[in-house]
């Protein structure tokens, strides 16, 4: 014969136990994804704004500020070097049992992103050395003959390369990483805020 001990409220307490389990879970995961699209919001706000934590972008020199305005260049206000890839910014959740991962920067999220620009984002955070060809120096001197043309001479100065420039230097603009130094504590601090708050 057996015996099976149970203590008297056992079960309740069982059912406690999981219920009070599961809401710390739920509790984890929804200070989580909040903070995350918090944090999402603000990294593209820097961006556009002309830079990430408390250091600016190196600003974009006149011949990059042409490429990227198709020739029509408006002054300091377009000058923000990263502002286009702040629609590239996304959170990836990820789950691993009871176990949620974020990823928040230049990711694909739900097959939403463009590898291209993700790619681009990961050079463009690190110096770089782009080759200039005779061809090129020849179309740039071309359109600093225009720019003189338009009357735009202290433009245009910019754009007649010498023979001996082969090569421009690009700066490391970094993105990720100064907003996660500058914001990490923050972020820290709202988790755990919101966790007391939905595990109560």
């Amino acid at each position: 014969m057996n015996i099976l001990f149970r203590p008297v409220g056992f079960d309740t307490a069982r059912k406690l136990l999981a219920e009070a389990d599961k809401r710390r879970v739920s509790g984890g995961h929804k200070a989580l994804r909040e903070t995350g699209k918090d944090s999402v919001k603000k990294f593209k706000s820097e961006l556009r704004s002309g830079g990430v934590g408390s250091s600016p972008f190196d600003k974009l020199r006149n011949i990059s500020r042409f490429t990227l305005s198709k020739g029509d260049i408006k002054g300091p206000k377009r000058n923000r070097p990263m502002a286009a890839f702040a629609k590239h910014v996304r959170m990836n959740p990820k789950r691993e049992g009871s176990s949620l991962n974020l990823e928040i920067g230049f990711v694909k999220a739900r097959g939403r992103g463009s590898q291209g620009m993700i790619n681009l984002a990961g050079m463009l955070q690190k110096k770089g050395r782009q080759n200039v060809s005779a061809k090129r120096r020849n179309f740039f001197r071309a359109v600093g003959s225009e720019l003189v043309r338009r009357n735009k001479k202290s433009m245009a100065r910019f754009f007649f390369l010498k023979d001996t420039t082969t090569a421009f230097e690009r700066p490391a603009r970094e993105m990720v990483d100064p907003f996660w130094e500058a914001n990490s504590d923050r972020i820290l601090r709202e988790v755990k805020s919101l966790y007391l708050r939905y595990v109560k």
